[in-house]
């Protein structure tokens, strides 16, 4: 199938009915009575159960029945409540697994950021024969509306493996799914989507490779990310539950893993530390420092110079981080003097250093957060814009550029053409107004979206709102440094920012 026509039989209203169907006599036949109508429509059934489901639908000749170990039914809340375990990295704390009764345990008990700037928590999970009860709390921003439905897809884009992001939205009666869930279906090819939970993600990465009898062609390189992403951490926690896991595959995490430490510190009673083997790097990844990197743009990061999913996008984005001198071009004679030379690979150990990048890793960030961010038509000359805008606004205002992020370069480009007709008069950055604009949009969602036409309209009604006197009086005025050129009514985004 293409994925136009894969598209098409996930929207089907038939596959929706027909899953529903399975999932139900799942349900009735393992409790003897439940159904899912039985349950809150607003609560949202997603993971293997639905994921599994759609892959025996399109795959009936590898199996005899859908692969349902449990069926993930998730509850989701309001709170204006502040959550207590939030991670140093946004977006990464899910891992769709059965949890433990203290919720902490395995270190599921976390928060993530939803795409409104929200912060979700899986607050906890009670199992019910083969229903798996999880309640999610969510913490509204100020002034925003509460609808369970909008958390669907912020549910999704945490699972670790792409295998298991679908679900189904029951108020609407459709399938929700992601882009790398389509990925799966097209390459039968399991990959990692989040990197929080190395360890456990091994374990699911190897056993639903054998469940679903996927191509496995592909595993040295998921787990040669799994083994990157412990850059993050080199140190990790599992519960007595995972422990178990362990002695029962115990040739499976001791050839990736080392389990214990001589750490005394242990964060819950039962708590076991473990860290990752050395390994080998891969190209370009001793150009970054993965340190810098959160785990969304890590994910970014392999999918554009490791799997290389868009070999033009792949090509412009290489010509870029070379022109600002961050990754070295290397000539034939270069390759063809190391294969004389037979020069040893790069391990990663605990005496490896990488070089970091500074602040030129935007392009990598923005392109965790906005996973189509390259997919449209760009210039390296509107990368090194973009770059430089970054720059100008970490290095004169000590804030996070990505206020003004939108879904793709070419937008991106037009939201540096509108801050600079917005914020410079006269030849001056208004400072005075940007930083009101920053203090304002920390209370509202809108702003938040990554449509241009939404957030510059969001910018535009918080302007409008400021009552201000005398933008000059009382705040720095920067002289404006954006473009080469002194005529300032007009700007060239092919020109380089100068800094």
């Amino acid at each position: 199938m293409t994925r136009s026509e894969t598209i098409k039989f996930l929207n089907e209203k038939d596959t929706y009915n027909t899953i529903m169907g399975i999932l139900d006599y799942k349900l009735a036949l393992n409790s003897g009575k439940d159904i899912l109508t039985d349950y809150p429509t607003h609560s949202f059934i997603a993971g293997g159960a639905v994921a599994n489901t759609i892959y025996y639908l399109l795959n009936k000749n590898k199996f005899d029945s859908p692969i349902i170990n449990d069926i993930d039914l998730f509850c989701i809340n309001s709170t204006h409540e502040p959550h207590q375990y939030f991670s140093h990295h946004a977006n990464e704390n899910f891992i769709h697994t059965t949890l433990n009764e203290n919720i902490n345990i395995d270190g599921y008990g976390r928060v993530w950021r939803g795409s409104c700037g929200e912060s979700l928590s899986m607050v906890s999970s009670n199992r019910f024969g083969v229903l798996n009860e999880v309640k999610i709390d969510v913490k509204l921003l100020n002034n925003s509306e509460f609808n369970e439905v909008n958390y669907y897809l912020d549910i999704l884009k945490v699972f670790d493996l792409n295998c298991c992001s679908a679900g189904i939205d029951r108020v609407n009666e459709k399938i929700i799914y992601t882009d790398k869930f389509i990925d799966f279906l097209l390459t039968n090819k399991i990959e990692v989507t989040n990197i929080s939970q190395p360890l456990q993600t091994t374990y699911r990465l190897h056993k639903k490779i054998k469940e679903l009898k996927t191509d496995k062609s592909n595993l040295d390189i998921e787990m040669s990310l799994i083994q990157h992403s412990c850059f993050k951490s080199n140190i990790n926690w599992i519960g007595p539950e995972w422990l178990e896991k362990i002695k029962d595959n115990n040739k499976l995490f001791h050839k990736y893993f080392k389990i214990g430490t001589d750490n005394e510190y242990t964060p819950y009673d039962g708590a076991e530390s473990y860290h990752i083997k050395d390994f080998k790097l891969q190209k370009y990844v001793n150009d970054f420092n993965f340190y810098m990197l959160d785990n969304d743009s890590i994910i970014a990061f392999w999918d554009l110079f490791i799997r290389r999913k868009n070999i033009k996008n792949y090509d412009k984005v290489l010509t870029f981080y070379q022109t600002i001198g961050k990754i070295k071009k290397e000539s034939k004679i270069d390759f063809i003097k190391s294969l004389l030379m037979k020069k040893k690979p790069i391990w990663f150990s605990k005496n490896v250093v990488t070089t970091p990048i500074s602040s030129d890793l935007c392009i990598l960030t923005f392109l965790g957060e906005c996973p189509n961010y390259l997919d449209c038509d760009f210039t390296v000359s509107d990368l090194r814009t973009i770059n430089n805008f970054d720059t100008f606004l970490k290095n004169n205002f000590i804030i996070n550029s990505s206020i003004f992020l939108v879904d793709n370069v070419k937008d991106h480009i037009k939201m540096v053409d509108y801050v600079y007709k917005r914020f410079i008069k006269n030849g001056v950055f208004r400072e005075g107004l940007l930083n009101k604009l920053v203090i304002k949009q920390k209370k509202l969602t809108k702003i938040s979206s990554l449509n241009y036409d939404e957030k510059v309209k969001s910018i535009e009604k918080i302007l409008n709102d400021l009552w201000i006197k005398d933008y000059h009086n009382g705040y720095h005025s920067i002289k404006h440094r954006f473009v080469k050129r002194k005529k300032f009514n007009t700007i060239d985004l092919n020109d380089d920012f100068i800094f």
